[in-house]
């Protein structure tokens, strides 16, 4: 059980955790995607199995992205066929892959910066008690950039597919 003074503390740093999701994280998530170009052609089926990696820790999260940074993507291309957005469609669909998890890579390694910088450590803990405490304030950053990113990229991919109106297909 908590003493009053860790409730206490638990409460600022989850505190701290939705003020910078609804801030930074945010900003953070739309600003990779536009500075993504080839937002539209990762799957929806790869941005699942990031959201659900995202809720196993930031350890976890890591791993599965350089996995898949370093994944040979041209055995398992599918036929290339671009799904719209304002990229290069000359590129492969395992170069855009690729791209997209190098920069997530990095943008996972400044959550883990950002949560050194954020988590509030109890006066005494043992370093085994900060590493924990480092891990747990890592794991619900980097959920919540990528609650962000993935509903960025799904919303933009929405919008895409919305009939405009005037427009007529075919």
């Amino acid at each position: 059980m908590l003493t009053p003074n860790e409730q206490e503390q638990e409460r600022l740093e989850q505190e701290r955790v939705r003020l910078l999701s609804d801030g930074l994280l945010l900003d953070n998530a739309v600003a990779f995607v536009e500075c993504f170009e080839d937002w539209a052609r990762i799957s929806d089926a790869q941005l699942n199995g990031l959201l659900n990696f995202s809720r196993a820790g930031l350890d976890e999260l890591q791993k599965f992205v350089k996995h898949q940074a370093d994944r040979d993507w041209e055995k398992s291309e599918e036929g290339g066929s671009a799904e719209g957005g304002t990229g290069d469609r000359h590129r492969s669909k395992a170069q855009v892959h690729q791209e997209f998890y190098k920069k997530l890579t990095t943008q996972l390694t400044q959550i883990r910066s950002l949560a050194k910088d954020e988590a509030i450590i109890p006066p005494g803990a043992t370093s085994a008690q900060e590493k924990k405490h480092l891990s747990e304030m890592g794991a619900a950053l980097a959920a919540e950039f990528v609650q962000h990113l993935v509903a960025e990229m799904l919303y933009r991919k929405a919008l895409e597919r919305r009939p405009r109106p005037g427009v007529t297909e075919g």
